[in-house]
């Protein structure tokens, strides 16, 4: 069996030496990049199975992949699931591939980032997730032995800053107004959004056993989401799973809803990077279907349901004003009303409260005030 050493960055050459056993001896092939040796070792572990002799092995030039050679091998081998992979996809193939594609991997300079970027056209949001796939493209490239240095870690190279705006909320007037519009079978998802701050997805996941009327608390055990244009099952964003306090007003919706549209039974496959319980078919009693018992859609929902209630409403059809900005309201009206920063970070499901903070910080209650206060003291003594 052969087996990989590196000879380190500061060597000179060949960086990566190829080892086998072959005639009692210890034998090496050295190669510039971690690709090539690679490639070599599993022609001698291929040799050496059927017998023959590594040695003779005729070297082939050490060749440097392009960018989009490498590119076409680094998504195959990404961990993401069909929808976060066909927008890498689209990425590499609108942005990345057009640009840089005929060079070879090592000929990317921070020169050509900057020049990249300098031209790139798009909202700045857009432009930082295109960065950031090239960067992580590189990256890997780095890790393989293919090149030194990521061009897009460069001191010289500024990613896209998208402006940071304060988020939009609803009074209860106007959810009230929006939830009216909705057809009645939709309008639970004014409810659960604004009253668990559950995700769009989230609420289209929502199952009967998923909610505690008794004990009043609520289980976000699943979303559901399109892979490759088709709904399945899946855990919450980040793979974290919640329970959310069920007040009792979203409690007397949900009776009432049920009452008129029962949970409906739904098997969708279950994505999942488990490839033992990925594609599982999977049965859930949700709360919220289409009249004809399938999954609610994003897009059916925005075009069919959503913008039609905004617009009756008298709501303007923005973007600030998509079905997220239930959750936000949600996470303003605790935060004002003092509920800790920790304990509503747990029930977004959020990754951490520093995301809570930086998301919501502008929510909490007369900081101002309180700054003033403290200072006014100081400055007296």
């Amino acid at each position: 069996m052969a087996w990989i050493r590196d000879k380190g960055r500061a060597t000179k050459g060949r960086r990566w030496l190829v080892v086998w056993r072959e005639d009692k001896r210890e034998r090496s092939r050295a190669f510039t990049y971690k690709a090539e040796a690679e490639r070599f070792a599993r022609e001698v572990d291929s040799a050496l199975d059927r017998g023959e002799t590594p040695s003779a092995i005729k070297r082939t030039p050490d060749t440097m992949p392009t960018v989009e050679e490498y590119a076409t091998r680094w998504q195959a081998a990404q961990p993401y699931g069909p929808s976060a992979t066909a927008q890498r996809a689209t990425v590499v193939r609108r942005h990345i591939v057009p640009t840089f594609g005929p060079l070879p991997l090592d000929a990317l300079t921070p020169t050509h980032i900057r020049e990249w970027l300098a031209v790139m056209p798009g909202a700045e949001s857009s432009r930082l997730h295109r960065f950031r796939v090239l960067s992580a493209m590189l990256g890997a490239a780095v890790d393989d032995g293919l090149i030194a240095t990521n061009p897009c870690a460069a001191r010289s190279v500024k990613p896209p800053r998208p402006v940071s705006r304060p988020v939009e909320v609803w009074d209860a007037d106007t959810l009230a107004a929006v939830r009216t519009a909705l057809p009645e079978r939709y309008r639970l998802l004014v409810d659960l959004g604004a009253g668990l701050g559950l995700r769009q997805g989230e609420t289209y996941g929502l199952g009967l056993h998923d909610v505690d009327l008794v004990n009043g608390m609520v289980q976000v055990r699943r979303q559901v989401r399109l892979d490759a244009h088709q709904p399945v099952y899946a855990l919450p964003k980040g793979e974290k799973t919640r329970e959310v306090p069920l007040p009792g007003n979203v409690a007397d919706a949900i009776r009432e809803h049920l009452e008129k549209f029962p949970a409906q039974p739904v098997t969708l496959p279950w994505a999942s990077r488990d490839q033992t319980l990925d594609g599982e078919p999977t049965t859930v009693a949700l709360l919220l279907t289409t009249r004809r018992q399938r999954p609610l859609g994003h897009r059916y929902m925005v075009t069919s349901a959503w913008k039609p209630a905004l617009k009756a409403a008298g709501v303007p059809q923005t973007r600030a004003n998509g079905s997220h900005v239930l959750r936000h309201t949600f996470a303003s009206q605790l935060l004002g009303g003092g509920v800790g920063v920790a304990a509503v970070s747990k029930y977004l499901g959020h990754a951490t409260s520093a995301i809570t903070l930086s998301t919501y910080a502008h929510m909490l209650p007369s900081a101002e005030a309180d700054a003033r206060q403290v200072l006014d003291a100081l400055l007296k003594r």
